[in-house]
């Protein structure tokens, strides 16, 4: 069975996603409004928290605070964002791995506000489909 990891970007993404990571799998996407060291540090603990409890851990305090704000995201009570990305697309032609697009099909919107039903009604999710 898939675990999920949480991925550090040197552009300061943070994600949780199925191993191996593919940005052709949906997968949760962890924001702050703050771009600095303590808004970094508090994405950082709840992509760490949600890893964990994705992977069978405890849950963490904040999942029953969540709020949905759109069918692909919910606030945290700290003011964070968790969003549901993905699949993407390689838009590059031929695909090169750099031109990533997010999939809006039909499928791919179904499978991004699957995920984050989960969260909503703490769950863990079924791994979602590329």
């Amino acid at each position: 069975m898939s675990k999920w990891t949480h991925q550090l970007f040197g552009s300061g993404t943070q994600t949780v996603s199925l191993e191996p990571y593919t940005p052709k799998q949906p997968h949760y996407h962890i924001g702050h409004a703050a771009a600095d060291n303590d808004g970094q540090h508090l994405r950082y603990e709840i992509a760490k928290e949600l890893e964990a409890w994705l992977n069978g851990g405890p849950e963490p305090w904040w999942m029953e605070l969540l709020h949905r704000e759109s069918p692909d995201s919910v606030k945290t009570p700290h003011g964070s964002s968790i969003r549901a990305t993905g699949p993407m697309i390689d838009k590059a032609e031929p695909p090169s791995w750099g031109m990533w697009a997010e999939d809006e099909s039909d499928d791919a919107k179904i499978s991004r506000g699957l995920l984050i039903d989960a969260l909503m009604n703490r769950e863990q999710p079924a791994h979602p489909k590329p």
